[in-house]
């Protein structure tokens, strides 16, 4: 058990916090793009209908009749 631990401790903990970390900054990078595309749609005064990133994933987006 102790040797089960400190494997974890060492090796998957910092995996699962890179990982994380990957995937908060892919999100970041996400959000951003769509923004600029939204605002950049905005300003030359065309509609922007692309949904939000990960709006589908989550369940955000209603079904469009």
């Amino acid at each position: 058990m102790v040797t089960a631990r400190y494997l974890t401790e060492k090796f998957l903990e910092p995996l699962r916090e890179r990982l994380r970390e990957e995937g908060r900054k892919d999100a970041s990078r996400r959000w951003v793009a769509w923004n600029q595309r939204r605002e950049g749609a905005g300003r030359m005064g065309q509609p922007f209908d692309e949904p939000p990133p990960y709006s589908e994933e989550i369940g955000l987006m209603t079904h469009k009749e």
